[in-house]
């Protein structure tokens, strides 16, 4: 009787939810499809993060490379912005150059055009001497040489200019007071030792050429040129134009000397 009513309490239940093997079967089939999709989507997210992952690297690898090339940039900036500095300053320098060098070009070709003025005067001033032989106007590469015979400003065996002379020599630094260069006055004798009546006073040709020089310069001092300008050499007979062996060689060497040259810069 208890049995029963056991049996019967069990019994309820089972026939209150009845449990079919279809239902079973649509049951298993939901926690399998449930089980499926959240491993889809496990994969997916596991995609994507490996993906940003990935991307991150990349733009990592990015951002150190552009720090690289940014240190790089700043670097090769420092060393432009250097150069730029050392490149400013030497076209200063060239620039001070270029001025200076272009005032030198100027003078220098203001000289020119005055020793060209100097040289056409001589010529034109020195016309009936050039053509008798007795002067000689020759231009040089940095000035002017003038050749003038002794015979035609000293007598034989002085120092002393006769009127001739004073007369052709001032004719001739008129002319030289065209140009700023400097005037050297080089006296020039034969070979001929000097005579038994001017041996005490000029013992040697050294001492009759550069008298004779001496002469030419304190005329041209007296003329206006001014004495910074002048210089009186004597070289003798150590120079000649023509064979001593001559008279008419002897008469070529005896000569004054008058050569216009640059001023020497000062030391």
């Amino acid at each position: 009787m208890i049995d029963h009513a056991i049996s019967s309490r069990r019994a309820r239940p089972a026939a209150r939810f009845p449990v079919t093997l279809p239902a079973l079967a649509l049951f298993a089939a939901g926690l399998a499809l449930a089980g499926c999709v959240s491993r889809t989507q496990y994969t997916q997210v596991e995609q994507e993060r490996d993906l940003c992952k990935t991307r991150y690297e990349q733009l990592q690898n990015k951002i150190e490379s552009a720090k690289v090339a940014g240190q790089t940039l700043a670097q090769e900036k420092t060393a432009l912005t250097s150069e730029k500095t050392v490149l400013e300053a030497k076209v200063a320098t060239l620039q001070t150059q270029g001025e200076e060098l272009g005032s030198k070009l100027h003078e220098r070709e203001e000289e020119a055009r005055k020793l060209q003025e100097t040289y056409d005067g001589l010529v034109a001033n020195l016309k009936k001497e050039l053509k008798a032989g007795q002067v000689e106007v020759k231009q040089l590469r940095d000035g002017l040489r003038v050749n003038v015979s002794q015979d035609i400003l000293f007598d034989s065996g002085s120092a002393a200019l006769d009127k001739n002379g004073i007369e052709v020599l001032q004719r001739v630094a008129s002319q030289l007071k065209k140009t700023a260069h400097q005037i050297v006055v080089i006296g020039h004798t034969d070979d001929r030792p000097i005579g038994p009546a001017l041996i005490k006073q000029y013992p040697t040709n050294w001492e009759l050429a550069g008298a004779r020089a001496a002469s030419v310069v304190r005329l041209f001092d007296d003329s206006g040129l001014s004495a910074k300008r002048l210089l009186a050499v004597s070289v003798a007979d150590v120079q000649p134009v023509a064979s001593n062996k001559t008279a008419e060689g002897r008469a070529k060497n005896r000569r004054i000397e008058i050569r216009l040259r640059p001023v020497p810069a000062e030391g």
